[in-house]
């Protein structure tokens, strides 16, 4: 005789499972609606104020909002998906590109009028190494624009991908519309590609809204402008090559990326552990870049020395009190310990995605220079590092803007003390949250598959 020991059901007689999801889908629908409700509030009253300046204060509260609704959208899009509200990757990106499509009007940066300055000028037949925007034989190439041009006094210091950009931007049409059009196409593609690269790691695609959503982002390259993704864009390609091992394609897509922002030459002691023939091919690529503007000689690095040799902004050393960059002393020494830490970290580093991001955040609390937007380059790898860290910098840098209300009212860009206090102290607290997150048992902060 054998006995039932089965467990008994324990389900309320008249308990409905469906009408449990239907309410979870319904809820889950709700929250999602007023994320996006709440980007969509931030991009659409940039666009009505047309930018950042002179409404500066009306941008932070757009800017604090939007980053309400983006908090929101990745903790759903992030969630085991279950629901059509977050299988349904296509309805996600077209969000994500219309929202684009809605800040591109916006009055970008100065930096926009430069680059396509530097391109009319190429289209003219004028070296931009060798020339600056103030030479008098450049004069009757001026217009309404010119006066927008930060730093009328230095030749250019983008490097030649970037001043084929401009050049591309100028023949299109020369305004800088143009060349937003052109960093915005980048920002989308570089969506599109993370969404690839997660699906090739066995992810869901919907990770890539870490990126593509952050008001930060938004913020750096459909507003104001900023070639960064560009840079980025061939970063990522370069990541992609290298996780097929296909090391030549990832040199020649490094040695571009260095061709378009000199930062990303940090990424290339990595290439050099793994094939000392990619390392090379990547550095002749970068060289060969420069060839169509040899002519300028030693002007070819002019700006990038006397940039150099400037004075600091937000950095951390000086923010805490520790470093001071107007000592050659102190840039020396600063250098080394980059170039040993960098060096240490791609030795020991086997996944390109996290020894770019540690080499990157390595970099950044080095840099005498830190700017709102170079914290994309970090941001950019949060889909697959999961370092919550920077999106709470990315957060805080709102009191970025403190600059741009300044220079509404006095004409200089300064900066508060207690501004660059408050991120980096942010970005602190946002690494002892990732500290306590990676030891917790059922973690998964590194859940994305190392590359």
């Amino acid at each position: 005789m054998t006995q039932d020991i089965r467990q008994p059901d324990l389900t309320p007689p008249n308990y409905d499972s469906s009408a449990k999801h239907t309410s979870l889908n319904k809820s889950t629908g709700a929250i999602t609606v007023i994320g996006w409700l709440c980007l969509f509030g931030f991009a659409g009253t940039v666009a009505y104020i047309g930018g950042i300046e002179p409404y500066v204060r009306v941008f932070q509260l757009a800017y604090v909002l939007g980053f309400l609704g983006y908090i929101i959208l990745a903790f759903i899009a992030l969630r085991k998906p279950s629901t059509s509200h977050t299988t349904n990757w296509p309805w996600w990106l077209a969000g994500c590109l219309a929202l684009r499509v809605i800040l591109i009007a916006t009055t970008p940066s100065d930096d926009a009028f430069r680059y396509i300055w530097e391109g009319r000028i190429q289209l003219a037949g004028f070296n931009p190494y060798a020339h600056a925007p103030d030479d008098p034989a450049l004069a009757h190439l001026r217009n309404d624009d010119w006066k927008n041009i930060n730093h009328p006094d230095y030749p250019a210091i983008y490097p030649p991908v970037a001043q084929a950009m401009c050049l591309l931007a100028a023949d299109i049409y020369p305004s800088p519309i143009t060349i937003k059009c052109l960093v915005v196409f980048c920002d989308a593609i570089i969506i599109l590609l993370l969404a690839s690269i997660l699906r090739a790691m066995g992810k869901q695609p919907h990770g890539a809204v870490l990126y593509a959503l952050c008001p930060l982002v938004l913020t750096s390259f459909a507003i104001e402008g900023h070639i960064d993704s560009v840079m980025l864009l061939l970063t990522l390609l370069g990541m992609r090559a290298a996780q097929s091992k296909r090391m030549d394609l990832a040199a020649i897509a490094l040695g571009l990326a260095i061709s378009s922002k000199l930062i990303v030459i940090i990424l290339l002691p990595w290439l050099f552990f793994r094939s000392r023939r990619a390392a090379i091919l990547a550095i002749t690529v970068f060289v060969l870049s420069y060839l169509p503007y040899a002519s300028a000689g030693a002007s070819l690095t002019e700006s990038l020395t006397r940039f150099g040799g400037g004075t600091s902004f937000f950095s951390l050393g000086e923010t805490v009190g520790l470093l001071d960059f107007s000592s050659s002393t102190t840039k020396f020494f600063v250098a080394i310990i980059l170039v040993g830490w960098i060096s240490l970290v791609s030795y020991r580093t086997k996944s390109y995605a996290h020894s770019a991001s540690t080499s990157l955040t390595i970099l950044l609390l080095l840099m005498p220079i830190v700017h709102y937007w170079y914290l994309t380059w970090v941001i950019v790898l949060v889909p697959f590092v999961r370092q919550w860290r920077w999106i709470v910098a990315a957060a805080a840098m709102v009191f970025y803007f403190e600059a741009h209300a300044a220079r509404t009212m006095s004409g200089e860009w300064l900066i508060p003390t207690w501004s660059p206090k408050i991120v980096w102290g942010c970005l602190g607290l946002g690494w002892l949250a990732d500290a306590a997150i990676t030891r917790m048992p059922s973690s998964n902060a590194n859940d994305a598959s190392p590359m």
